[in-house]
């Protein structure tokens, strides 16, 4: 974006210099560039935005069902649910645990201590639709679970696609 601002602004004063459209002193014109290239150097883009408490990029991968079935089956990632209780209820995959979004939020700091997740090991999160997994891998990514992922579509892909689900309370 800052690319595509510094050309706009330089095809700007260019007219403004040579076209004298814009009556603008000269010395404003100068002014004016410097401030807006100090500005615009001084910004950091979208990819180089420091995150808090890493230098993990925060881009979460999505991971389609097929392949989310294929690693729960060879037993190579942990899954987790963000849901809450109430959702839970109606169903959840098997094996998963149980950490409601609002909950891993606070708990972020701490999170490589979890009893239950192995930093180690990637770990595949799924919500109902795909928006809060997102939201839940990238906490997980701050914290120094490097490779979290989101399942694409949340439990109603997995759903869809017709692979189990625990119906009833969540399993121990």
């Amino acid at each position: 974006m800052s690319s595509r601002v510094c050309a706009e602004l330089r095809v700007f004063l260019g007219e403004c210099i040579m076209n004298h459209r814009h009556r603008i002193p000269i010395i404003s014109l100068l002014a004016l560039t410097a401030l807006a290239l100090a500005y615009i150097a001084g910004m950091p883009s979208d990819a180089e935005a420091p995150t808090p408490g890493s230098d993990l990029p925060l881009d979460v991968e999505e991971l389609d069902v097929e392949f989310v079935a294929e690693l729960i089956e060879d037993n190579r990632v942990q899954i987790m649910d963000v849901r809450t209780a109430e959702e839970i209820e109606e169903s959840s995959l098997p094996g998963a645990i149980w950490l409601p979004l609002s909950e891993l939020e606070t708990r972020e700091p701490t999170l490589t201590a979890h009893p239950e997740l192995q930093p180690d090991v990637p770990v595949v999160v799924y919500c109902r639709s795909g928006v809060r997994s997102l939201t839940a891998a990238r906490t997980l990514r701050r914290a120094g679970f490097s490779r979290s992922y989101s399942l694409s579509g949340g439990i109603q892909a997995w759903s869809n696609a017709g692979y189990t689900l625990y119906i009833g309370e969540f399993p121990d």
